[in-house]
């Protein structure tokens, strides 16, 4: 491998390597496009961007109507105080009185 061709070549496969990001491609999240086409879960409600259309009160009472972990109100109401409360703070600025 003393021809300076060879030295050239091999230098010019391991950049193409290298740039081509070794074939590794991140997969892509799962997105929910409609969400009234889909059973509404924690694991869905979780995949929706923090704001205030995560808190309407339809979306929240489809949440709890259709979520199997929430047949319980105990499991709903320890539900609203672990997470609804605290992440419904932070997105309006304020504590909010969750029903």
């Amino acid at each position: 491998m003393s021809d300076p061709h060879s030295r050239y070549l091999v230098l010019l496969l391991i950049m193409t390597y290298g740039l081509s990001g070794c074939g590794h491609k991140k997969a892509p999240e799962p997105e929910v496009k409609d969400l009234s086409q889909v059973q509404m879960t924690t694991e869905v409600w979780n995949t929706i961007p923090e704001g205030p259309e995560k808190y309407e009160q339809g979306l929240l009472a489809r949440l709890r109507k259709e979520d199997p972990q929430f047949k319980s109100t105990a499991e709903w109401k320890k539900f609203q105080k672990d997470v609804l409360a605290p992440g419904a703070a932070e997105v309006f600025g304020r504590p909010i009185d969750l029903k």
